[in-house]
């Protein structure tokens, strides 16, 4: 990427002012020695919690600021210095999309939201024109919502969007750069030419869809647009590498080739192998096996669905018989897999608010040893299972000496659902794959159901924070109020005494 946008909360900078603002400057010198363009940016969405003296509506979630109010800009323009001191840059994003709390307040409400905005978007050029820096802005709400197809986005004249707002185009500065934001997979994107047309620069923003990014960039090149942008909102908030933009690099440098299903490469796992961390993988010697036969309470076999009996009790179409079992390596870990063969159970599963009867937590699993290190094969199922991050369970880690370390199980990062297919995720944006590559985890295993579907465990490393302590035990205990299911097939582990 030769330009990134680093984009912020105002109500994440007030609460983190001073740290982020040097974080953004460390960020910005390191990305200016390799070329890349950095561009501040600034919501103009606020918690009316915080900015309570500012906002237009206070009982909003996310409010816009109040235009007829100098406060208002006293505040955003302090935070728009803080962000320029940083980065020194040539173009600032001010954001103005989705604005849903216009002409709300006493001082507002008699005008016409469209001037308004108007109004505002002007001072706010005006005042980074006087520093010498250029303007961009989301487009949506100068797309009136009448003249496009359903799958353009579009904001004026929405629900409860304010009215209008497309009218305050004609009366923009044209030296304004438009971010024009479609994320619908469609094969022309005409909303390009239309800001074009209307004498602005434009750039096209793609986001996690792979036909939406090919065609967009198609289509900015088609159009004369400034070039693309791959946004990402879910990333960082979901960590599902499914989120990831890397797509937009891939088409918009190559805008002939490869053509659209023809990369040469996941770039799922591409994103994914580059920015998690590094997994080192110790040698065999310095493993050793805990045994959980005693422990075992349930089997992966599974031979009636609903009889409270056997894998996550789902029936023969979604159990574990293609696991491989004996002696194996599981990410490069060594883990032991007993025989379910005449009814043996060889797993632990324990649960939270299920129809199954099972126990929510099962204590005292023997280990007696210092360790560097534990290595967990485990997984989990829930109803529906989610990309957000929650807490559905916990290892904990019991020293001889009376202490513990509680680990949590957090859904979607050392840990996740057990199948891989989006079909069973709930998320917002459909996001359709790459479910089984954790930031927090290795995938252990994959494998093919009988029903057909992919499926796969996964292997979680924690280090030992006291490895010249004993580990007397482990317990897993399900918790949460969602439904959840948690199971545990092997636990390995680095003696205290290897080298490795």
């Amino acid at each position: 990427a030769n330009t990134i946008i680093l984009y912020y909360c105002p109500n994440y900078l007030f609460n983190n002012r001073k740290k982020i603002i040097n974080q953004i400057k460390e960020i910005s010198n390191f990305a200016k020695k390799y070329f890349i363009e950095i561009i501040p940016g600034l919501r103009a969405k606020l918690d009316p919690k915080i900015f309570k003296n500012i906002v237009e509506n206070k009982n909003g979630v996310r409010s816009f600021y109040c235009p007829s109010l100098e406060e208002s800009y006293k505040v955003m323009f302090g935070f728009y210095q803080d962000l320029i001191d940083a980065t020194k840059p040539k173009y600032f994003l001010i954001g103005h999309d989705e604005i849903k709390n216009l002409a709300k307040c006493p001082r507002c409400k008699d005008k016409k939201p469209y001037e308004l905005l108007l109004m505002d978007i002007k001072k706010i050029h005006n005042w980074l024109a006087k520093r010498g820096i250029i303007t961009l802005i989301w487009g949506d709400m100068f797309l009136n919502r009448k003249d496009w197809q359903s799958d353009i986005t579009a904001h004026s004249n929405v629900g409860a969007y304010p009215s209008n707002t497309h009218k305050v185009l004609p009366f923009l500065p044209k030296d304004i750069i438009i971010l024009d934001w479609q994320y619908n997979p469609r094969e022309d994107y005409p909303t390009l030419k239309y800001f074009k047309d209307n004498g602005f620069k434009v750039i096209g923003i793609s986001w996690y869809d792979e036909k939406n990014n090919y065609y967009l960039a198609q289509s900015a090149y088609k159009y004369g647009a400034l070039g693309i942008l791959g946004s990402d909102w879910g990333f960082l908030r979901t960590l599902s590498f499914g989120a990831n933009s890397i797509l937009c690099l891939e088409y918009g440098w190559s805008i002939n080739k490869p053509e659209l299903g023809e990369l040469l490469y996941d770039p799922i796992k591409v994103f994914a192998k580059e920015i998690k961390p590094l997994f080192l993988i110790p040698n065999k010697e310095s493993i050793f096996n805990i045994d959980l036969s005693p422990y075992a309470n349930e089997s992966t076999i599974d031979e009636k669905f609903g009889d409270s009996i056997g894998w996550f009790d789902l029936g023969p179409l979604f159990d574990l018989k293609n696991l491989p079992i004996g002696e194996q390596k599981f990410a490069g870990i060594n883990f032991y897999i007993a025989s379910p063969k005449n009814g043996q159970k060889n797993c632990i599963i324990v649960g939270k608010n299920t129809y199954q009867p099972l126990s929510e937590e099962i204590k005292g699993i023997k280990v007696n040893k210092k360790v560097k290190a534990l290595f967990f094969l485990h997984t989990m199922m829930s109803p529906l299972a989610s990309v957000w991050h929650k807490t559905i369970g916990v290892y904990k880690i019991n020293y001889a000496d009376g202490t513990f370390v509680d680990v949590k199980l957090i859904e979607n990062f050392n840990i996740t659902d057990f199948r891989s297919s989006g079909i069973f995720r709930q998320n917002p944006w459909s996001f359709n794959k790459g479910f089984e590559i954790l930031y927090g985890s290795e995938c252990g295993w994959e494998g093919i159901s009988l029903s057909g579907a992919k499926i796969n465990l996964q292997v979680y490393k924690w280090e030992n924070p006291f490895p010249e302590k004993i580990v007397k035990s482990i317990d897993i205990k399900a918790v949460g109020e969602k439904p959840v299911k948690i199971a545990l097939l092997g636990i390995s582990g680095i003696d205290y005494t290897s080298s490795i």
